[in-house]
């Protein structure tokens, strides 16, 4: 929770200063050069043009991702070609913690995801249940342990963090989720 508020202020920081900025320079030259001179002024537009692209960059950074891109940030880069993901939920836009993705993929692509990272077989699927819930998400599954002919594999990327596949003994479906312990 912590990390996410000091990111958020640091984000609204900049346009904060560019608005104290425009406060101080229009109340110093308004005298000498007039209030409508003032505000039209090059340097009170540019603050202007630059807080309201910085508010833009900020609000979009709230949209979801897209399935390819959830896989290409989390799981491999670039996307093998057989890849289709045919489900995903990016909490990260909501600063929810999972993010998860359903895909298909051939045997030889999945080896390549699995040769990407340090993934390890849970055999006991020590991590509880696969959950992914927020808001706009559909999922929630039963506990991947209690599933017959599946494999969980886990790994923990950063201290707090999780991920979590589950595939079927074919490795052709996948299940994924990636939990920040991060965020609240």
């Amino acid at each position: 929770m912590g990390l996410v508020v000091i990111r958020m202020c640091i984000y609204l920081l900049f346009p904060i200063m560019l608005f104290g900025f425009i406060v101080v320079y229009i109340s110093k030259n308004r005298k000498k050069d007039g209030f409508r001179k003032t505000i039209k002024s090059k340097p009170v537009i540019v603050a202007v043009i630059v807080i309201l692209l910085w508010v833009g960059f900020f609000i979009s950074s709230f949209r979801p991702r897209s399935g390819n891109q959830l896989f290409s940030v989390f799981i491999l880069d670039p996307v093998p070609q057989s890849v289709k993901i045919l489900d995903s939920y990016d909490g990260g836009a909501n600063f929810y913690p999972h993010t998860c993705l359903h895909f298909t993929v051939s045997p030889d692509d999945f080896q390549l995801i699995l040769e990407s990272k340090k993934w390890e077989v849970d055999s006991d699927g020590g991590f509880g249940s696969f959950t992914c819930l927020g808001n706009e998400s559909k999922w929630g599954f039963s506990s991947p342990s209690q599933k017959n002919n599946v494999v969980m594999y886990t790994l923990v990327p950063r201290e707090r963090d999780r991920e979590i596949m589950i595939t079927n003994e074919q490795m052709t479906e996948v299940y994924y989720r990636y939990y920040d312990g991060n965020l609240p």
